[in-house]
């Protein structure tokens, strides 16, 4: 249900290729593949499993914002935060 709440802030439609996976020895939060999006459940489990849940569905959501804005611009330069920005709104 977090993970739903958290791509529809992002813009997703409902049953958007959305993905958990647990990788206990990466750093990496998320990922985006093929317009495909991956979250690391471990995140969530070692840093947010007490938190509110508002502010983890925001948390998420920003996260949702940062990979599908690589769908429209590489890298992490000036356009992947204004196309970040305007997903995020």
């Amino acid at each position: 249900a977090v993970l739903q709440q958290a791509t529809g802030l992002a813009g997703l439609p409902r049953g958007a290729a959305c993905f958990m996976f647990v990788d206990r020895q990466s750093s990496r939060i998320a990922f985006n593949r093929g317009g495909q999006l991956f979250f690391n459940l471990r995140y969530f489990q070692q840093v947010q499993s007490d938190a509110e849940i508002n502010q983890v569905i925001g948390f998420w959501a920003a996260v949702a914002c940062h990979e599908v804005a690589h769908n429209l611009a590489a890298g992490h330069g000036r356009r992947h935060g204004q196309v970040m920005e305007r997903l995020c709104g």
